[in-house]
């Protein structure tokens, strides 16, 4: 399986902001059925790391993909910046 770690940061990213409406969603007796698959609190605490961990790459590679040709003047305070949050 191929994964895009990106995608994945946006993924976790977008999940933790509709965390709160996500368990009013599972709480809500006509989803009885689904509320099965709530997280627990280990499993959020788990995203919230990972979010915090692709957090980093995600934001390089974006202020390096919003170029058509990336300058080596903008890579390596890019590159540094991402070594020192990561």
């Amino acid at each position: 399986v191929r994964t895009h770690w990106d995608l994945t940061y946006f993924m976790i990213n977008c999940f933790h902001t509709l965390h709160q409406a996500i368990k009013l969603f599972l709480a809500a007796p006509q989803n009885a059925d689904v509320a099965q698959h709530k997280l627990e609190p280990l499993d959020w605490e788990v995203l919230q790391d990972l979010e915090f961990i692709l957090e980093a790459p995600s934001l390089a590679q974006h202020a390096m993909s919003g170029e058509q040709s990336p300058l080596l003047g903008g890579a390596l305070p890019t590159f540094e910046t991402f070594m020192t949050q990561w």
